[in-house]
């Protein structure tokens, strides 16, 4: 195992990992333990504990005991996640940044995958892969492939803004490693947004700079039903609040320049009926409403009333077709931007 993520025959930039935790001691352990057999180990793991009543703050210091590159961050008040990554991302001091539910795993190759692939593209913000989940405590794991490409590509940030228009995908927020001064530029998460805080600097950092996709699966989440994200999904007066305030953000100053790519992408926080019928109901947010907005909200609608029907192969292939509908379009993106090539 190379010792640090500078040193050795690869010569990576190094990776901060933050791992934001609130009475998760339970997992703490084989999280760290994850970290630590990393084929290139992590710089650091920051652990910020969000003000936990359990024994987390026993469980990190004892593995900081033989671990020296861990180390404990406490906030004495319960502030939630967004502030809690914020607080990783002030007291990182690596290249690259990666935050890390107390919850979720990461395969062995994870570092070295995704370091090796962002160095060869330093114009990339960040780097994604395919989203996989693990059900409760103990489900059998089910990998979700996003059919981008069928090996590791970097994509321009207008060749992402073209991407997302003709894609039902987003960067699931456990899957991205970003470029640290870059998301420090956007400020990190903008906590007025909550739950659409990662939605929303993602495809800032996107349409800004560009990312990297590698199609396998590195960092499997696990799904419960009382996660930060699913409470507030189903209070729809909270989520109506975060998408027309995500809405407001864009006509701010510092995101003026990419703005216009959000627009002609067709893309929303949430891609709904119910989010553009409270667009159109209000005149400060209906002129992002678009033609081609209104064809994928009514579309990724209509595919979200038939998925719950049909088996987990049957939805498979469906994503499979669609992803081959538009392989003769990525086909004939310019070089992808020094990507590899596909296969």
């Amino acid at each position: 195992m190379t010792e640090t993520c500078g040193a050795g025959l690869l010569s990576l930039p190094c990776l901060s990992v933050v791992v934001a935790n609130y009475n998760q001691a339970h997992y703490l352990p084989g999280t760290l333990e994850e970290l630590a057999n990393q084929s290139v180990r992590p710089l650091e793991v920051i652990v910020v504990d969000d003000a936990s009543t359990d024994d987390s703050r026993a469980v990190v210091e004892g593995f900081i005991a033989t671990h020296s590159y861990v180390r404990l961050v406490r906030q004495e008040k319960n502030l939630g996640v967004n502030a809690t990554f914020n607080r990783g991302l002030e007291e990182a001091t690596g290249d690259y940044i990666y935050f890390f539910s107390a919850d979720d795993h990461v395969t062995s190759d994870f570092t070295e995958s995704y370091l090796s692939f962002l160095a060869e593209h330093p114009q990339a913000a960040f780097c994604f892969s395919n989203p996989a989940e693990i059900p409760g405590e103990d489900g059998e794991q089910r990998d979700f492939s996003l059919f981008i490409a069928t090996a590791p590509r970097a994509f321009s940030g207008s060749e992402m803004a073209q991407l997302l228009s003709r894609s039902f995908f987003t960067f699931t927020s456990n899957s991205v490693v970003y470029r640290r001064h870059a998301l420090m530029e956007t400020g990190g998460h903008p906590e007025a947004l909550d739950w659409q805080a990662d939605w929303f600097v993602n495809h800032v950092l996107a349409f800004r700079h560009g990312a990297c996709y590698l199609p396998g699966v590195y960092c499997p989440t696990r799904v419960r039903g009382e996660s930060f994200s699913a409470r507030g999904l189903a209070d729809a007066q909270e989520q109506k609040t975060r998408v027309l305030r995500a809405l407001d953000m864009l006509r701010q100053d510092e995101y003026a320049d990419v703005a216009h790519a959000f627009r002609e992408a067709g893309v929303l926080p949430e891609m709904s009926l119910r989010a553009l019928t409270w667009a159109a109901a209000s005149p400060a947010h209906r002129g992002y409403l678009s033609a081609k907005l209104l064809r994928r909200a009514c579309a990724f609608s209509l595919w979200s009333l038939f998925r719950p029907l049909l088996p987990h192969p049957a939805r498979r292939f469906a994503r499979w077709l669609f992803g081959g509908l538009t392989c003769r379009w990525r086909s004939e993106l310019r070089g992808g931007s020094g990507s590899r090539a596909e296969s």
